[in-house]
């Protein structure tokens, strides 16, 4: 089995529900995933998230740029069975018209916790046997991590349309700071070059990456 499917499979499954305002509220209390491969036979996971929460719309976003993959390649496809509660009580929500990584919902007056449960369909890492769920990624993250990674493929396998990074900025509406981005593209790549330690101590990989986080160190916007 790959690498990059495991991280896949677990970073887009159970670190699922990412969002700015829930990160913010971490700080009061503490993101709770419970992950349930019990179905595994049938191809299917299962999570329940219990997620700080304030009053007011909430925007909930999976994730869709996945760390080893060049393109916005999120299985947001495979999350099924989505159904959002707070104090028992089902919540409506909506996903996003256009971008159909993000989940909208309003969080009611009084209301401290949400709680998700999502199913997701999987075609690998499952089998009548055995069940591979990796946590090595799962975090609350921030979105200057995806834009960054997408900065980082251009500007070390396409590096003619470093150019053109100004208009997909804009498309974003804000730049995020280049030392910001650099850090974060600096911790990506050691991130899988450390997994590339663990899980080929002798391969090429560890030198390949090795020599992406010089030349990533080394860059100036």
């Amino acid at each position: 089995m790959g690498s990059y499917s495991r991280a896949f499979c677990g970073m887009v499954i159970f670190g699922v529900l990412l969002t700015a305002a829930a990160a913010a509220q971490s700080g009061k209390a503490p993101i709770q995933i419970t992950a349930d491969l019990s179905d595994a036979p049938r191809k299917i996971y299962h999570a329940e998230v219990d997620l700080p929460v304030t009053e007011g719309p909430l925007t909930l976003t999976t994730p869709k740029w996945i760390p080893g993959h060049h393109m916005p390649a999120g299985p947001a496809g495979n999350i099924v069975g989505v159904v959002f509660t707070a104090a028992g009580q089902p919540l409506a929500w909506r996903r996003d018209d256009v971008d159909l990584y993000k989940f909208h919902l309003t969080i009611p007056a009084g209301v401290a916790t949400l709680h998700a449960h999502l199913d997701c369909i999987v075609t690998a890492n499952a089998s009548q046997k055995t069940a591979v769920l990796d946590w090595e990624w799962a975090h609350a993250g921030d979105p200057v991590e995806d834009l960054a990674w997408c900065e980082w493929i251009i500007r070390m396998h396409h590096g003619a349309h470093v150019g053109a990074l100004g208009s997909f900025f804009g498309a974003y509406g804000q730049r995020p700071a280049w030392a910001a981005r650099q850090q974060a593209m600096v911790a990506q790549c050691r991130n899988l070059l450390a997994l590339s330690q663990r899980r080929e101590p002798s391969g090429t990989s560890v030198h390949l990456w090795a020599q992406r986080l010089r030349a990533t160190e080394s860059w100036a916007e």
